[in-house]
């Protein structure tokens, strides 16, 4: 029979923006027969991890009920989705112990709760091989130990699954808000919309105001993508605030985070709750204490039983009748007692892989960047048309009387400047006779590039004939 108890919830808050995360956890506990012992079938707290034995079931489940307020909701999906690639791809649940894969072949809806999404993930405990060892002096029960098993005087209760409740959603700021635009049209001045005007209104006013829910086209577009920018900046500030809120859960204390606010915080941590579960060092103490706690009860028993010690006689006749199992418990108690007064970790580490700071998932301030999405935050209407200020029309003829005057004059080649002079003719026989070969030093099969002026080409031909 299982049982649900509270685990408690917390308030964040994202510091840069207007997001708040509402967490929430519960677990469901099973209790499982161990021989003779009785339990409370339904206890109303958390049982103490001294006087039981807390363990989880052969495949915990994890699940997470997620619903987004109005500013979210049209990006749930989206949302949910890194939620789960961060939670399976996270390293955390390896340091724990376990492997984590979905349970569920995708997002379903929560048919007892309208709006909410269910995100179903299952824990298993990472199956260990062998210790790898040049030689053969440990035994095989401590190369690979098994579960460990408590006596059979200690209740054993099983946690079946975690239930964690989140309600996010995102405040937009007053300065982020789509201002309303409204157009004033004289219908006087105005003629072209006098007709449409006077069609619709039956008293037709001097003046007419139009409020319009959408601006125009090049305003449309950059609210629209300013929009989306800060859903974007939203959906990184959810997966940092979960991130910040399971690390409450886990070690009641999260990495420190400038960027993240607790206000209020009432969870219980899960590795002071069940240590044996999401305490590694406190799981394998245990399991040695498994191994070594009956060997010393039954040293102690037979002990007690050879003795001829009126003291230690005396102290016998008060133990019960089956002194090696009241020994055997006795141990392990003093084992838990004793493993649960060592300091757990403070943090269990971040879910997310790269996560340092929230700014630095913001979009980047490089000009180049900026730069490179001009096209798309300005519409057409703001790009500058080229053909309004040049005349570009093969049509219209453009005469040039003096065409070195609407050129750049300014040049460092002197080839360039005898291109260009002022007497051209005479300068491009310049350059040509600066730069040619003898036609005794060519080849008749060479080609020779044709001269630039009558007078060339009649020396030309006297050379040839």
């Amino acid at each position: 029979m299982s049982h649900t108890v509270d685990l408690g919830q917390c308030l964040l808050h994202a510091t840069e923006s207007q997001l708040q995360l509402h967490f929430a956890a519960t677990a469901s506990l099973g209790h499982n027969t161990n021989l003779s012992c009785e339990a409370d079938p339904s206890p109303p707290y958390w049982p103490h991890p001294v006087s039981t034995w807390i363990r989880e079931a052969p495949e915990l489940e994890l699940r997470f009920f997620v619903r987004f307020g109005p500013g979210l909701e049209p990006t749930w999906y989206s949302l949910i989705s890194r939620l789960e690639d961060m939670l399976c791809c996270s390293t955390v649940w390896l340091d724990l112990g376990f492997s984590i894969a979905p349970k569920t072949p995708g997002i379903t809806m929560n048919t007892d709760r309208r709006g909410e999404h269910l995100l179903v993930l299952g824990l298993c405990k990472e199956i260990t091989g062998p210790i790898p060892t040049k030689t053969r002096s440990l035994p095989a029960v401590l190369q690979n130990p098994p579960d460990t098993q408590p006596p059979p005087e200690v209740p054993i209760v099983s946690v079946a699954a975690i239930d964690i409740y989140l309600e996010c959603d995102y405040l937009f700021r007053p300065d982020e808000q789509p201002e309303e635009l409204s157009v004033t049209i004289d219908t006087e001045t105005e003629p072209r919309y006098s007709a449409e005007v006077f069609a619709s209104c039956s008293d037709s006013p001097t003046n007419l105001t139009l409020d319009l829910s959408v601006g125009f086209t090049g305003f449309a577009e950059r609210d629209s993508i300013r929009r989306k920018d800060i859903v974007d900046r939203s959906s990184r500030n959810f997966l940092a605030l979960v991130d910040v809120g399971l690390q409450e859960l886990l070690s009641s204390a999260a990495t420190e985070c400038s960027d993240i606010k607790v206000i209020e915080n009432s969870l219980q941590a899960l590795n002071k709750l069940a240590p044996v579960i999401f305490n590694p060092k406190y799981r394998e103490a245990m399991n040695e204490r498994a191994i070594s706690c009956p060997i010393i009860a039954k040293a102690v028993n037979s002990m007690l039983a050879n003795t001829s010690n009126p003291i230690l006689q005396k102290e016998v006749s008060n133990i019960p009748v089956n002194r090696k199992q009241w020994i055997g418990k006795t141990l392990w108690r003093m084992g838990q007692a004793h493993l649960l007064q060592l300091k757990a970790p403070k943090t269990c580490g971040s879910f997310l892989s790269h996560r340092s700071s929230i700014n630095e998932l913001q979009p980047s301030g490089d000009p180049a960047v900026t730069a490179s999405s001009a096209g798309d935050v300005f519409g057409e209407e703001d790009i500058l048309d080229l053909d309004d200020d040049w005349d570009l029309d093969p049509g219209n003829e453009c005469d040039f009387d003096d065409p070195p005057q609407i050129m750049h004059t300014d040049f460092d080649d002197e080839s360039d400047g005898l291109l260009l002079g002022s007497s051209g003719e005479s300068s491009f026989r310049d350059l040509y006779e600066s730069t040619q070969t003898t036609l005794d030093s060519l080849p008749l099969s060479q080609a020779v590039s044709p001269p630039h002026t009558d007078s060339d080409m009649l020396l030309f031909d006297c050379e040839l004939g």
